[in-house]
């Protein structure tokens, strides 16, 4: 009897075995179909392609990493001590769109705005198993930005003339100093480094430096100014280029030559002039108005196919329509000449009177200095009804002269 109740208890243990191991692949075969008729997914997404776009402070910075898994990845979750402590964002989905094996985690963000700062950053990650994997932790050391310039000017085109170099300078941190460089003396040439004024804590600065410009009409001068910061970042201005001119240009016409000496106070229409002289514009061009005892006009560059784009009115005059005067013509309509519309056309004024109804209206830009009697010859040859000689009078040339 002992004997077969041991036997009773084996057939026992094992029909519970066999019940246990048909629910064990129950539940297989019912994950199994579950997931799609494909084994569970028991794999953590894995990450490559790590990215930081900056490292400079306060500046927009791109986190990016490429995650892959053996089905989908879900969404991730970025962490950081940008701040200053450690955050982590929330979770977020990769995209609306299902079934992406791997796709980028990419995150921007204002960076720490502490020079020498590090900042430590990294992505969690997980798939549509809600399997999870994370980076190990990246770290940046957070860098200055190189300083930037803006306003860079030079006081005068005059060939020989004393010259000032000007670039106005800005840093997140403190600025150091500058070193100049030109060709002025016909080779380029660096100037010692030169520190900023009172540079300590000083984002904001000048650099300004004062030459005689080379002394040859014609000759292009070419300059800029290095900057660095105290963290020693270095920026470059491009090159500037100045046409080493004169205040004086002489007009040889078919009648005779006449010279007009320019204002330097009037830097938007004698520098419009100068450009036109400088580019030789007003070449072959002729005087295509005149009205005896009133002015005579040249300047049209129409006949030649150049198109000038108008320069804004000088307005008010700093100097007045007098005989000998110089002034920019404008568009005439409706009555009243147009404002802010002067280009090329230029009037010589003949008479003293002119004064009272010009000043308000045409900028006055220059005076004869030599050649007022050529000026006296053309206003009197003969015109048709349009005020335009019978006869060209030619403007052959204009060119700087000392």
């Amino acid at each position: 009897m002992p004997h077969r109740r041991r036997k009773s208890h084996s057939v026992r243990n094992a029909s519970i075995a066999i019940i246990v191991l048909i629910l064990v692949i129950s539940i297989v075969v019912v994950a199994f179909q579950m997931s799609g008729g494909k084994p569970a997914d028991l794999t953590a997404p894995t990450y490559s392609d790590v990215t930081t776009s900056s490292t400079t402070e306060s500046s927009s910075c791109t986190f990016s990493v490429l995650w892959t898994d053996d089905t989908y990845v879900s969404g991730y979750i970025f962490e950081t001590n940008n701040t200053g402590t450690y955050v982590n964002d929330t979770w977020t989905p990769f995209s609306t769109s299902a079934n992406l094996a791997s796709a980028y985690a990419t995150v921007t963000k204002t960076l720490n705005a502490t020079v020498g700062n590090v900042v430590s950053w990294r992505f969690w990650c997980n798939d549509t198993s809600n399997n999870w994997n994370s980076m190990s932790l990246q770290s940046l050391l957070v860098s200055s930005s190189m300083p930037t310039y803006s306003g860079a000017s030079s006081s005068s085109t005059n060939a020989g003339s004393s010259c000032t170099f000007s670039v106005l300078w800005n840093d997140t941190v403190n600025l150091s100093g500058y070193i100049f460089e030109t060709n002025n003396s016909g080779t380029l040439v660096n100037d010692t480094w030169m520190r900023f004024s009172g540079f300590v804590g000083q984002n904001s600065a000048y650099s300004r430096v004062t030459k005689t410009l080379d002394g040859t009409i014609g000759d292009v001068v070419q300059w800029r100014f290095w900057c660095n910061d105290t963290y020693n970042n270095w920026n470059a201005v491009s090159f500037q280029s100045i046409f080493a001119d004169s205040n004086k240009v002489l007009l040889m016409t078919s009648m005779g030559n006449i010279t007009i000496e320019l204002y330097g106070d009037m830097p938007i229409t004698t520098g419009n002039f100068k450009n036109l002289v400088r580019t030789k514009a007003y070449d072959g061009t002729i005087f295509h108005r005149i009205v005896p005892g009133f002015v005579i006009q040249g300047g049209d560059l129409t006949s030649k196919g150049i198109t000038v784009s108008p320069i804004q009115d000088e307005l008010p005059n700093k100097h007045s329509n007098v005989r000998g005067s110089v002034a920019m013509a404008k568009l005439f309509s409706q009555g009243a000449s147009e404002p802010n519309s002067a280009t090329s056309q230029f009037f010589i004024n003949l008479n003293d009177t002119n004064a009272a109804s010009l000043d308000s209206t045409y900028s006055v830009f220059g005076t004869v200095i030599a050649g007022m009697d050529v000026v006296d010859k053309i206003s009197q040859v003969q015109i048709d009804t349009n005020d335009k000689p019978l006869q060209d009078v030619k403007l052959i040339s204009a060119r700087f002269i000392k």
